[in-house]
């Protein structure tokens, strides 16, 4: 078993834990002020209409994202859009490489491979 599965996130805010490499195609449904982390500080959170998605502190970065990906100025514009947020094993915080969520267009969702049978083939018996 995956151990972020055995020890889940506890914070009330998306982690990098959350989405994977891969990531979620999630739905923006609005924008909030909440003071966060022990400081206090305000921050603008970003909220989802997926209901098992938890609410993501909004940086500088993947603010621009937003921004560039959706091709948007204005929260308005953005909400109702499908974004999709992923761990970035790249990301750098305070100088080291620590990896964290970034957002990037909705991603298209592979499903399974066809199933090709390796006996079937045009070539006639004899």
């Amino acid at each position: 078993m995956d151990l972020d599965e055995l020890v889940p996130s506890e914070s009330k805010y998306m982690a990098k834990e959350d989405v994977g490499r891969v990531g979620r195609n999630l739905t923006i449904a609005k924008f909030t002020r909440e003071e966060v982390g022990d400081a206090k500080d305000m921050k603008t959170i970003l909220n989802f209409k997926e209901e098992d998605a938890k609410p993501m502190v909004l940086n500088v970065g993947n603010k621009n994202r937003i921004k560039h990906y959706l091709e948007a100025t204005t929260a308005e514009e953005v909400v109702g859009k499908v974004i999709n947020v992923y761990n970035d094993p790249d990301v750098e915080y305070k100088g080291k490489i620590t990896g964290g969520t970034r957002i990037r267009g909705a991603q298209e969702v592979a499903g399974p491979a066809p199933v090709v049978d390796p006996l079937d083939d045009d070539i006639p018996f004899s």
